[in-house]
C-alpha cells in the first residue's frame, strides 16, 4: 500500500513537471478563445494595466525551464515558479527513495509535505519581497 502512495506522487510530480506549463499556455489560448478575442489574452491584467510585470509573471516560463533542469534561467524568470519546479523534482525523488524502499510510512510523508509546503510559503515571501523592490517608484503612491 504504501508504495502505491510513493508511485503516485512520483507520477503526479513528473506528470506535474512535464504538462504543467504547456497546459498553463493552452488555458490562457482557451481563455482568448472563450472571450473572443483574435490575440491571446494577456495572462497577467496587472501587467496589461500598468506596463510592469507582477509578481507572477514569468512563473510559466520558470516551471517550464525548471522541468528541463534549468534552475539558474528559472531562478532569473520568475523565483517562485523556480521554486516549484524544484520541489516537484524533490516529489519525484522522495516518491523515488520510497518505491525502492518498500514505501515510507505515512509520517514520514506527512513530515516531507510539512517541510516542502513551509519552503513553498517561505518562497512566496521571497518572491513577494523580490517583486516588491523591482516596482518602480512612484507606481503604488496614493
Amino acid at each position: 500500500m504504501r508504495q502505491w502512495l510513493a508511485l503516485g506522487l512520483v507520477v503526479l510530480a513528473l506528470g506535474s513537471l512535464r504538462f504543467g506549463a504547456p497546459l498553463m499556455v493552452q488555458a490562457a489560448l482557451w481563455q482568448s478563445a472563450w472571450e473572443g478575442a483574435s490575440e491571446p489574452v494577456a495572462l497577467c491584467r496587472f501587467k496589461s494595466r500598468t506596463g510592469v510585470p507582477c509578481a507572477g509573471c514569468g512563473g510559466t516560463r520558470a516551471l517550464r525551464l525548471a522541468s528541463e533542469g534549468r534552475f539558474g534561467e528559472a531562478f532569473s524568470a520568475n523565483p517562485l515558479g523556480a521554486w516549484v519546479g524544484l520541489e516537484l523534482w524533490a516529489v519525484a525523488l522522495l516518491g523515488g527513495v520510497g518505491i525502492l524502499r518498500g514505501g515510507g510510512t505515512r509520517a514520514s510523508y506527512g513530515r516531507w509535505a510539512l517541510v516542502l509546503l513551509g519552503s513553498a510559503g517561505a518562497a512566496f515571501v521571497v518572491n513577494l519581497v523580490l517583486w516588491w523592490q523591482r516596482l518602480p517608484a512612484g507606481l503604488v503612491a496614493n
